[in-house]
């Protein structure tokens, strides 16, 4: 597939080109803008028909849907399964279809191509989109070492293809040296394997009240660490602030 980026950086949107028939593109339904009518679209719907409980929540969209469900009911639905593992499939019918995909984020889209990149440690919170190619696996043993209230865990990456990764805010792009690295947990989007990270949360003085994770992450070693200029958590816990949290508005 062929892929354009649009509009940025703040609200950047791809546009994705099939190059073939049959060819097919994972994304969160979240992020999927439009398609062309003749490809095929499998997966989540977004209806008002399904209800809020179906829709599947990935970072920033998660904390929204939180706040939405709560005022309108004063009540969590059960999540339901996160967006990468429960992607909305658009399967070409034909060559030169198109279809446009943007993160649920208000933010930036970078586009890693594996074959350059090799294989990557990637925030569930940060999965727009991939090729089919692209293989993404939550249930490995450090799976859970990133898990944020931002949304989600540490995906492994692996397989070939494009991977439409989005963030809250900008990117910025770190080449390692043996000196090491220290960022928040909330500002990781991916990294390349064979980086050492140790993560450990931390008493942020005269922040007492904040909403971030709390928590830093050091890499060691040489690789490529792919970081968001916002950490989604602080705009969760803006939203918190207005959450229903008794019968009365």
């Amino acid at each position: 597939m062929r892929y354009e980026l649009l509009d940025r950086p703040s609200y950047t949107v791809a546009r994705v080109e099939f190059e073939r028939s049959g060819e097919r593109l994972l994304a969160d339904p979240l992020a999927v803008v439009a398609r062309e009518s003749g490809i095929h679209h499998r997966g989540p719907a977004l209806g008002a028909a399904q209800g809020d409980a179906a829709r599947p929540r990935t970072g920033l969209a998660a904390a929204l849907d939180d706040f939405v469900r709560s005022r309108r009911a004063g009540m969590h639905a059960a999540p339901p399964p996160p967006a990468w593992a429960s992607p909305a499939t658009l399967t070409a019918s034909a060559p030169r279809e198109h279809a446009f995909v943007a993160p649920p984020l208000e933010g930036d889209l970078a586009v890693l191509e594996l074959e350059e990149v090799g294989s990557l440690l990637l925030g569930s919170h940060a999965f727009v989109a991939s090729a089919s190619t692209v293989t993404l696996d939550g249930a490995w043993t450090g799976s859970a070492a990133f898990f944020t209230p931002a949304g989600g865990t540490l995906l492994r990456v692996g397989g070939s293809g494009p991977l439409f990764v989005g963030g809250y805010g900008g990117h910025h792009i770190i080449d390692l040296d043996a000196s090491g690295y220290t960022c928040e947990v909330g500002h990781v989007l991916a990294f390349t394997q064979g980086l050492d990270y140790d993560v450990a949360p931390v008493a942020r003085l005269g922040r007492a009240g904040s909403a971030g994770d709390g928590r830093l992450a050091r890499f060691e070693g040489r690789g490529r660490l792919y970081l968001s200029t916002r950490d989604p958590a602080n705009l969760r816990g803006f939203a918190e602030r207005f959450r229903r949290t008794s019968g009365r508005d």
